[in-house]
């Protein structure tokens, strides 16, 4: 009698444990991260009676949660993708927004500088139209500004937000270490533990948004959690601190570090995050911000250089020569804050339209130089400085280390620094340099052309009066103040140069005609140089690109990435949904598979139930025979 009310104890517990866990199943449908559990049953074992083995009933041997660990590990792996590229979208459509459109931002700012020229070339002598022109170049200056801090802050939140981040996985980190803890010490004594094992999944997945990491299962029931370089996060109840400090190379930046099992910060490098929003948020600063940047830089750079040297070749409202019209900061260098040595290097601009909109690092290594364009990765070696690189001059002095470097950033900081350099509307240079004429007494029909300054040359000889006499029809002389040249042979209409500019004599001058070239004291309604001025908005001053072409390609590339980063999160977002379809098919709970086994384990508990009462209803008879 005993074995008969034995087993149906047996089946009425395990009855009784499975619509327990049917019905925590049934309460945790919307918990996220809950696995479905199932009962798991074994027979126990049989007794021997006679020559039979006769069942003794059922056992509960575990509680055990459906769970698939590649169809986790994938939809962790697609997560970090999707928080990378969520945070790259909405920051790449920030700063596309900063830069503007061909119809707002920079670009026309850019453009209405060269339109008040032009409308200055037309009226040189009107102020007001002076005013508007200096007035636009203001504007434009404000306008770069504007923009430039606008990036300037973009990278400050960039920064605070990496800090952040880090922090963040720090203690989801710490999380898991913890519940590792726990896990093993349960498991230890034979228990399953499925909650905290679900929890701690919570744990990593919310850690995967952060930065992509690979989880390697042990033994015991922990999980080591390693980063995308291999680096270890967490080792069984340890983890390891991520943090942020100045980076070495460019102070105003966050360089993330990892401590190492001896406790020592080791760099952590984007190839080294492997995914996730940390990864996002430093390709965005590294590369489309530091570009932005760069190129706007760049632009102002090329603008304010060549309009200077323009203003350089004319004469003001006064007969003054011009001055420069904006003020430029030169290229900056920062030493490494590791440098051992006492080196030191400096920079300056040789040639505008030269620069690349990338930034370099110089780097000493005990004999030579290597400077690195950070755009292509392009070294080039040096054995001693001063060397000029990309429209930058690199000089050196001091004694450097072996192994310490500089970085040069030719434009990034240019704009914070650029200003209008005159104030009077009538400085604005707007009248050719030289002028040109023909004495009255001349007897031949010569006619001579106003100069064309060559370029922008560096000869202070550039506006010393000259006279080209005619010794005969055919050849002719050049008198300078320094004194007078052999007798040329003259063509009809062929170059003249002198000091840095070309005239043309044409017609037929006669021997002993004159013709004098000097400086432009009275420019009057002289507007040769604003129309020069004017003419640098179509000049193809960047590897064959205008000013405005650069422009709109920055403005392009930028909305472009953001476009294929839009595209890449809609294609990753479509993956997220089918992993997640893939975890919850085999760890979701479905009510209506559920409601189906609380109808069998009803019944089951009922028979089991009724079993027990029939053994104890013979009990009972037997002990009354008995009396």
């Amino acid at each position: 009698m005993d074995s008969l009310l034995e087993v149906g104890v047996t089946g009425l517990t395990a009855a009784r444990l499975a619509l327990q866990t049917a019905g925590n199943n049934i309460a945790n449908v919307n918990t996220p991260g809950y696995s479905r559990q199932t009962l798991v049953q074994v027979s126990a074992r049989a007794n021997f009676s006679g020559s039979l083995y006769l069942g003794s009933g059922t056992a509960v041997q575990s509680v055990q949660r459906a769970y698939s660990e590649f169809a986790v590990a994938q939809q962790r792996d697609i997560s970090s993708q999707v928080a990378q590229s969520t945070l790259v979208s909405n920051q790449l459509a920030s700063i596309s927004g900063m830069l503007g459109t061909e119809t707002a931002g920079v670009a026309p700012a850019m453009s209405q500088v060269f339109a008040s020229l032009e409308a200055l070339s037309a009226n040189p002598s009107d102020t007001a139209t002076r005013t508007t022109a200096l007035a636009s170049a203001s504007g434009f200056v404000q306008m770069m500004q504007s923009t430039a801090q606008q990036l300037n802050n973009a990278r400050t939140s960039l920064n605070q937000q990496i800090g952040s981040l880090a922090a963040e996985v720090n203690t989801y980190a710490a999380q898991v270490a913890a519940l590792n803890n726990q896990i093993s010490a349960t498991t230890a004594a034979g228990s399953s533990p499925n909650d905290l094992l679900d929890q701690r999944d919570q744990v990593v997945q919310q850690l995967s948004q952060d930065l992509r990491v690979s989880a390697l299962k042990q033994p015991n029931g922990d999980i080591s959690l390693y980063m995308g370089s291999g680096q270890p996060l967490v080792v069984g109840g340890v983890s390891y601190a991520l943090s942020t400090t100045a980076d070495p190379a460019l102070p105003t930046d966050q360089r993330l570090v990892l401590s190492n099992t001896a406790g020592q910060p080791v760099p952590v490098s984007l190839a080294g995050i492997g995914g996730g929003k940390l990864s996002g948020a430093l390709s965005v600063r590294d590369g489309a911000l530091n570009d932005a940047q760069n190129q706007l830089g760049r632009i102002a750079t090329v603008l304010a250089t060549a309009l200077n040297q323009q203003q350089s070749l004319g004469v003001d409202a006064s007969g003054q020569a011009g001055r420069p019209l904006f003020t430029l900061p030169g290229p900056q260098v920062i030493a490494n804050a590791e440098n051992k040595g006492t080196g030191s290097v400096a920079a300056s601009l040789s040639d505008a339209t030269a620069l690349t909109g990338s930034d370099y690092q110089v780097r000493y290594d005990g004999s030579q130089y290597a400077v690195t364009r950070l755009s292509d990765a392009t070294t080039t070696q040096f054995q001693s400085l001063p060397q000029t690189i990309d429209g930058v001059t690199l000089t050196g002095s001091g004694s450097p280390a072996a192994g310490d470097s500089f970085l040069l950033r030719p434009t990034i900081s240019v704009v914070a620094g650029m200003s209008v350099a005159i104030a009077n509307p009538a400085q604005i240079a707007a009248g050719g340099a030289l002028l040109a004429s023909a004495p009255l007494l001349n007897r031949g029909s010569g006619t001579i052309s106003q100069p064309l300054v060559n370029g922008y040359p560096a000869d202070s000889a550039l506006r010393d009066p000259v006279s080209i006499q005619f010794t005969s029809a055919s050849t002719y002389t050049i008198q300078t103040p320094s004194g007078t040249s052999a007798p040329h042979a003259w063509t009809a209409g062929a170059d003249i140069s002198v000091n840095g500019w070309t005239v043309q004599v044409s017609g037929a001058p006669a021997a002993g005609d004159a013709f004098t070239v000097g400086p432009n004291t009275s420019p009057g309604g002289d507007s040769r140089n604003a129309v020069a001025m004017a003419a640098l908005q179509n000049a193809r001053m960047l590897a064959g690109s205008t000013l405005s072409g650069v422009l709109g390609g920055v403005i392009s590339a930028t909305a472009s990435k953001q476009q294929a980063a839009q595209i890449a999160l809609s294609v990753q977002q479509s993956m997220l949904t089918t992993a997640q379809n893939d975890v919850q098919s085999v760890s979701g709970v479905n009510l209506d598979e559920e409601a189906s086994n609380l109808l069998t384990l009803q019944q089951a508990y009922q028979a089991s139930s009724k079993y027990i009462q029939i053994a104890d209803s013979l009990f009972k008879g037997l002990l009354d025979l008995n009396l």
